[in-house]
């Protein structure tokens, strides 16, 4: 009997299954290693075009881009012209993901659309953006999104044109008519985002899509105070998650409409997501919405006692609480420790408040607040199916300190597998020590259900099965 020794790496389906997970570099010096290699990663080394990493792709020739542009599935930051160019070759033809500049030239616009339309049928993300340069934007036709591009049959047999699952517009004009084509020849949209988007002109006709759940818009568009057509939001009945983006709230806001159009066009919206320089509008939000609210995420910076008090008026519902800084955005791989924002901090016992009188709390995210233990232990968090909690803690400002707060935390946690008494374990030894570590870890255990915990180093979670960070 002879035996056969098999090279791991000449098994054509390993190599595909590698070529998924390696980076561009590692996938260009793999294509070279052999014509069989060259077939499984030349399709990792063309997946993905960022015209911001890799702005000489807008150089190659047209040959190369006929041999390979098949290949192609996502494209981001198409800015410039040359950029457009290159994608306008007819081998291009299976994209899912395009993000693309179209108003710089008449041209670029030109291109843009015919893209777009090529890929109709294979496009499941589309954003669209007016280019940063200043232009009249309401005589530059360029502006105007193309309704029948995005609405291009690629095949006469074909009953929906797209399928889209999110669409985004930047900086752009749409009719109503125009939104109305693109909503009924996309019937897998789920994601529509409006941002800086006017949709102007007159109505001749309506049309519901009842797959749409998450609206982004600013608010001045979503409730003008001289409406000349329908609310948007009649347009999505089974809208879920609002996004909202303000610069401020003007005194002049539509407060009583806006209340009644959420409560008659939205009576399964659920979740808020606001986003602007304005220290009501998570108030004046909160109480627009009048049952059910149980996400809401906001920036920070802008948060106020005033917006703690109306977060509470849904205290029954609430699950998902997260604030965010658009100042200071959060890497949880990084090393460093992010800045803690002041904002608030004389204030901090009120946002006590949200997990002591928020029972159904699932996930809180207050990552750029600092917690002062003092405060913390002062009152029971009611939140007992805590599953995900991201926050500072005062004078917990190391890596050492966070890593045995950690430990600390997972052994207690095995404790509890066991039936033990978590707390006690975690004072064993030594009955005076009140550490910071140690208050930090007594307090998680107090959430059987914790699985994901930041406190500014790495998110590390608990699964009974490893001690890694996420």
């Amino acid at each position: 009997m002879t035996s056969t020794t098999i090279h791991l790496f000449s098994i054509p389906e390993l190599i595909s299954l590698i070529s998924r997970f390696v980076t561009l570099k590692d996938a260009i010096s793999c294509a070279r290693v052999s014509k069989t290699w060259t077939n499984s990663f030349m399709f990792a080394t063309w997946y993905e075009i960022d015209f911001d990493v890799h702005p000489r792709f807008a150089a190659l020739p047209p040959d190369i881009v006929s041999k390979h542009g098949h290949r192609i599935r996502i494209v981001r930051n198409a800015r410039l012209l040359s950029h457009i160019s290159v994608l306008a070759n007819s081998r291009v033809y299976q994209l899912r993901k395009l993000s693309v500049e179209t108003t710089a030239t008449a041209m670029q616009n030109v291109l843009a659309c015919e893209i777009i339309a090529r890929n109709s049928s294979t496009l499941k993300e589309l954003c669209l953006r007016s280019s940063p340069r200043p232009v009249k934007t309401t005589d530059s036709l360029a502006h105007y999104v193309s309704a029948p591009a995005l609405t291009h049959f690629s095949d006469a047999s074909q009953r929906c044109a797209t399928n889209l699952k999110v669409l985004q517009f930047t900086g752009l004009y749409l009719t109503y008519d125009g939104l109305m084509a693109i909503l009924e020849a996309s019937p897998l949209l789920s994601e529509l985002a409006l941002l800086d988007t006017d949709v102007v002109g007159t109505p001749t006709r309506s049309f519901t899509h009842t797959g749409v759940g998450k609206l982004s818009v600013k608010l001045h568009h979503l409730f003008p105070v001289d409406p000349v057509g329908p609310s948007l939001l009649s347009y999505f009945p089974d809208l879920t998650m609002l996004s909202i983006r303000s610069h401020k709230v003007s005194l002049d806001f539509p407060a009583a409409k806006a209340k009644d159009d959420i409560a008659r066009y939205c009576p399964l919206l659920t979740g808020l997501h606001l986003s602007g320089r304005s220290s009501t509008l998570v108030s004046d939000f909160c109480s627009l919405v009048s049952r059910n609210l149980s996400m809401l995420f906001f920036e920070f910076d802008y948060f106020s006692t005033q917006s703690i008090m109306a977060l509470l008026l849904h205290q029954a519902t609430l699950k998902n609480i997260q604030g965010y800084s658009s100042a200071n955005e959060l890497n949880y791989k990084a090393h460093e420790f992010p800045p803690v924002s002041t904002h608030l901090q004389e204030s901090s016992r009120f946002l006590q408040l949200i997990p002591r009188g928020c029972p159904r709390l699932q996930i809180l995210n207050l990552y750029s607040h600092e917690m002062d233990m003092d405060e913390v232990e002062m009152g029971e968090w009611t939140c007992k199916d805590l599953e995900v909690l991201h926050i500072r803690i005062k004078d917990l400002d190391t890596k050492d300190k966070m890593l045995r707060t950690i430990a600390l935390w997972r052994a207690g946690c095995k404790e509890q597998r066991q039936e033990k008494a978590a707390e006690d374990i975690v004072m064993a030894g030594d009955e005076t020590n009140i550490s910071i570590e140690v208050r930090v870890a007594r307090h998680l255990l107090k959430f059987e259900k914790l699985s994901s915990v930041w406190l500014g180093y790495q998110v590390w979670g608990w699964s009974g099965r490893s001690d890694k960070p996420l």
